[in-house]
C-alpha cells in the first residue's frame, strides 16, 4: 500500500467515526487535548493485551486522529462544518 493509499483508506475511517460520533457533539474546545489523551489512553489499552482485534485497534486509533485533527484546525482558526443541519460541532464558554 503507498502511503497515499494508506492516507485516503484511514481518512475514509476518521470519516465514517466522526459522521458517527455526531450525535455526541457539541465538544467544547478548551476540552480537546484532554479529549485526545483519554483517546490514546483508550489505544494503548486496546494494545496492551495483544489479543485485540484489529478492528479496536483501528477505531482508537481513528478516535485519537480525529481529535488530533480538530486540535490542529483549532490552531489555524479554522471551524469544523456541521456533520448535518442543526448540529455544531464545536462550542466555546462565554
Amino acid at each position: 500500500m503507498t502511503y497515499e493509499e494508506a492516507v485516503k483508506w484511514f481518512g475514509e475511517h476518521m470519516l465514517k467515526i466522526m459522521n458517527e460520533n455526531g450525535h455526541k457533539c457539541p465538544i467544547v474546545k478548551e476540552h480537546l487535548f484532554k479529549n485526545l489523551m483519554g483517546e490514546a489512553i483508550e489505544l494503548h489499552s486496546e494494545l496492551v493485551p495483544k489479543s485485540t482485534s484489529s478492528k479496536r485497534v483501528i477505531k482508537e486509533s481513528v478516535d485519537v486522529a480525529n481529535y488530533a485533527m480538530m486540535i490542529a484546525l483549532d490552531s489555524i482558526g479554522i471551524d469544523l462544518e456541521p456533520i448535518h443541519e442543526g448540529h455544531d460541532p464545536f462550542y466555546r464558554y462565554g
